[in-house]
């Protein structure tokens, strides 16, 4: 009997290692399908600061756990691949691009709504027009 019990457990974690190879395969090919068929998004960029980040209720830290500094050149983007680069340019003028850090989650639910497809942080978005402008219409892409 011992003999058929120990092959019946074998059997069981057989089956389990597969199930956990399987799992971390498909998760695996999902993440890199994911990231693969990032493509460029064309909608507004708005900026964000130290300042309306503290007013908003946080000190300054950005999602990814590194403190928002406005010389920056950062982005917060509406998924969590932060570390990757992206360029920003302006939908009208190609020429005018800036490359940025995803560090942080955004923008918020209303502005989505509203067509802003990324937060650029105050440098960077002056490295495209001035603050003043307050919202522009850009094309965001993955780099390489």
């Amino acid at each position: 009997m011992k003999g058929a019990k120990a092959i019946r457990n074998n059997t069981l974690s057989e089956d389990r290692l597969l199930f956990w190879v399987s799992l971390a395969a498909f998760l695996i090919m999902w993440l890199i399908a994911g990231i693969a068929n990032a493509e460029t998004q064309t909608g507004y960029a708005t900026y964000f600061t130290v300042s309306s980040c503290q007013r908003e209720g946080n000190s300054g830290i950005t999602a990814s756990g590194i403190r928002l500094y406005d010389s920056a050149y950062v982005c917060a983007l509406p998924h969590r691949r932060f570390g990757k680069s992206y360029r920003v340019c302006l939908a009208d003028q190609t020429d005018r691009c800036v490359i940025v850090t995803h560090l942080d989650f955004g923008p918020g639910r209303k502005p989505r709504e509203r067509g802003v497809v990324i937060d650029l942080s105050r440098s960077a978005f002056e490295q495209l027009a001035p603050l003043k402008v307050g919202k522009l219409r850009v094309t965001v892409e993955p780099t390489p």
